[in-house]
């Protein structure tokens, strides 16, 4: 199983010729740390549309929603766990590439104990 962590914003130039290969099985992509794609900077319309985008190029891979475990170095990207379940994971899950959540990263989540209550959304 090959895996590739990207950017948001389709496509990454760093990985976009190795994800064009096919033989990535799974696509973790980051929607924050970037205001063009993050829930809290550009709305479920701007997830959306980026995810869209990634489900549609390569739809025989599983995508994960990474999310930030924490509002770390004064950005606030950490999506509400209830913005997450009303909203932004009803979205998703309705696509096919849908494959989970991943966190960044295991520290702030140690703190925040915010994947307690992802797992069960996820």
């Amino acid at each position: 199983m090959l895996t590739a962590t990207v950017r948001c914003s389709y496509p990454d130039p760093r990985m976009k010729k190795a994800l064009d290969t096919k033989l990535f099985t799974q696509i973790h992509v980051r929607f924050y740390d970037d205001p063009r794609c993050s829930y809290n900077h550009a709305g479920l319309a701007g997830v959306m549309a980026q995810w869209n985008r990634w489900s549609a190029r390569y739809p025989n891979s599983r995508i994960f929603l990474g999310l930030a475990a924490a509002n770390v170095t004064g950005k606030n990207d950490m999506v509400g766990v209830g913005e997450l379940r009303r909203k932004l994971l009803p979205a998703v899950q309705k696509t096919e590439s849908y494959a989970g959540v991943t966190l960044w990263n295991s520290y702030y989540d140690s703190l925040t104990h915010y994947g307690r209550y992802v797992k069960h959304l996820a």
